[in-house]
């Protein structure tokens, strides 16, 4: 490995953030030089693919970027975490999670006059069933039509290709992840942000995982930027994942948070294909038992 760290990522506005906040990390706590080098993946490449279940093989975001780690053109890769699998290729290990950012998703709509149905219906004093939202996640779709009753269409692109989509009235709102959205200092003009507590999030959502082969020299930097309590919460959170043996287009969610007695609360969700719900709070110091534990239960109330 040469004296600078050479630093893996997507292309994407949101993507070249993430990665240029590991590098000023790495900078700054590991006095190291680094620098940024693009890879295409799957998902950049073929734009006009739905996002859509059965469509994409996992890893459509990140196995290009793995591969150059592993073939030793790059010495880091950073991708948003919940892109990756739960199993890492052989030879490549998560070696840092760094701060996480917001967690929650927002709904961008197109006006004052969707917002206020979308309110309304988030409080339960009506339904969204005449507003057309924008969302390619079937946790988002799954949760949104139980919750506020609307019709879904699927879209594509980056952040703020989906906020433009909004803007321009071409659906009535759209769905994302609030961390994209406050990463890129973006303000979309009629925002409505999701309560955690009704809507919690895809396993591992805000959060940036730093990958690095195992046993480099790259790879012994990792704990010079790595976050415990976001790495807590994250591995409760994919652990759950892992037992569902599920991807990133499952019907599911799980959000994780610290309590103050140093224990993790966990909170899942996991949808049928005919629309029930499977859901739980639990609560347990070991994050990966947690996860385990609860995604088992998960398991047996899919095949009872």
């Amino acid at each position: 490995m040469t004296n600078t760290i050479r630093i893996g990522t997507r292309g994407s506005e949101l993507a070249l953030w993430q990665a240029r906040m590991v590098a000023s990390l790495l900078e700054e706590r590991a006095g190291v030089e680094t620098t940024l080098e693009i890879i295409k993946t799957q998902g950049d490449i073929e734009v006009d693919t739905p996002m859509e279940p059965g469509v994409w093989a996992t890893g459509a975001f990140v196995t290009a970027i793995e591969r150059a780690l592993a073939e030793d053109d790059i010495d880091i890769a950073v991708h948003s975490h919940k892109d990756l699998a739960t199993i890492s290729l052989p030879g490549l290990v998560v070696v840092a999670t760094p701060p996480r950012a917001a967690v929650h998703d927002l709904l961008a709509a197109s006006g004052p006059e969707a917002l206020t149905i979308l309110q309304r219906a988030l409080s339960g004093e009506g339904a969204a069933e005449d507003l057309r939202v924008g969302t390619s996640s079937p946790r988002r779709a799954a949760q949104m039509r139980r919750i506020l009753g609307c019709e879904i269409r699927p879209i594509r692109g980056n952040v703020p290709t989906r906020l433009d989509i909004a803007e321009r009235g071409e659906l009535d709102a759209v769905c994302l992840a609030a961390a994209g959205v406050k990463r890129l200092g973006l303000t979309p003009s009629f925002p409505l942000e999701l309560p955690i507590d009704r809507f919690p999030t895809a396993p591992a959502q805000g959060a940036v995982a730093v990958q690095a082969r195992e046993g480099s020299t790259a790879a012994s930097l990792g704990p010079a930027i790595d976050h415990e309590p976001t790495r807590r919460c994250v591995t409760a959170e994919r652990a759950f994942l892992e037992r569902i043996n599920a991807g990133c287009h499952a019907p599911l969610a799980a959000s994780a948070v610290n309590e103050a007695n140093g224990s993790i609360r966990l909170h899942v969700q996991l949808f049928n294909d005919d629309g029930d719900l499977f859901e739980e709070y639990a609560t347990g110091a070991d994050p990966r038992r947690l996860g385990l534990e609860v995604g088992q239960r998960a398991l047996d109330w899919v095949h009872r």
